[in-house]
């Protein structure tokens, strides 16, 4: 059954309760996580998901709020086991800040470290994000001071459909 992770609804100010938004949707076989703020794998545990079902991340634009834990989730799921690479998508400035976010520190001396595949995303209607066999994931763009996308997830078992318009003015 596919379930929708509300890991973090805040916003990029937020109190004592709250933090970044972040969301992530499981299925029977994998998980796909939306964005990283700071907090991203205590919430996960928190929400009682096997970190080594995350089968991708999706960072929806480039502001801190939205990418900054992104070295932090790399180093946790290293020090949680993982070997196989971390799949993140993005718009390609999305996926730049990332990669600079990650290139800051110097992974090299960790045995066994992931690793990690960066694809970019265009920012079109439809364009083609993430595919397996829990998910088909596609993106549209948004209206904010920097690209941003917004996505569409279809449940590829149950045939369910959510979407999450990311940091967006009303846009279509």
């Amino acid at each position: 059954m596919a379930m929708l992770h509300l890991l973090g609804t805040g916003a990029a100010f937020s109190d004592g309760d709250r933090t970044t938004t972040m969301l992530a949707v499981s299925g029977p076989g994998s998980t796909v996580v939306i964005d990283c703020g700071g907090d991203v794998v205590p919430r996960l545990l928190a929400h009682g998901l096997e970190l080594d079902s995350v089968a991708a991340l999706i960072v929806t634009h480039e502001h801190a709020d939205h990418v900054s834990g992104f070295p932090l989730m790399m180093e946790r799921l290293w020090l949680a086991g993982r070997t196989r690479p971390l799949d993140v998508y993005g718009p390609p400035s999305a996926i730049a800040q990332v990669r600079r976010l990650h290139d800051s520190f110097d992974t090299s001396p960790w045995p066994g470290y992931p690793g990690v595949v960066y694809h970019e995303v265009d920012l079109v209607e439809g364009a083609p994000v993430f595919v397996n066999d829990d998910w088909e994931i596609v993106a549209a763009p948004g209206k904010h001071a920097v690209p941003t996308m917004g996505v569409r997830i279809r449940d590829r078992h149950e045939g369910g459909v959510m979407a999450y318009s990311g940091d967006t003015e009303p846009a279509e």
